[in-house]
């Protein structure tokens, strides 16, 4: 009975470090773009493949990609309604239209989603999926998977 007693309690505990929303160090690092997981409604420019491989070298000052290099000016986690997160930053992309696992959807996407805000310069806004796993929309108009490099 105990044993039950802390495994329950113990999966509590993960459920609630899972919640804890990343911080900005957590973006911080070198990224490879990994695949294609959705599209801007409002219209995508170039072959996707394009960006497939390419390094984001993410700092506390700029992130760093295909696109260029952009300064970050007044970094924040912020909370997005996925209304918002939708509409207004990913151009009418749906999450459920995701091309992720549903399981790691629903552990990510709530009522409201922590998305990394570089300060208003809209180069930079990712949402984390795990430590080594986040998504991030480049100026083509498609939104990538991109994972840690070690």
């Amino acid at each position: 009975m105990r044993r039950l007693a802390w495994l329950g309690l113990w999966s509590v505990c993960a459920e609630a470090q899972a919640a804890v929303p990343p911080n900005l160090a957590d973006f911080q690092g070198s990224w490879r773009v990994a695949r294609m997981v959705g599209a801007s409604d409002v219209g995508t420019k170039d072959d996707f493949r394009k960006l497939l491989g390419t390094r984001v070298e993410w700092s506390a000052y700029a992130v760093k990609d295909a696109d260029g290099t952009c300064r970050i000016v007044h970094p924040a986690v912020s909370f997005l309604t996925t209304d918002a997160l939708q509409h207004d930053l990913w151009g009418g992309q749906t999450v459920a239209g995701l091309d992720l696992p549903k399981t790691e959807i629903a552990k990510t996407f709530g009522p409201t989603t922590p998305v990394f805000d570089d300060g208003g310069k809209g180069c930079a806004r990712a949402v984390m999926l795990s430590p080594n796993r986040l998504l991030l929309m480049f100026a083509n108009g498609y939104l990538y998977l991109l994972e840690r490099s070690l």
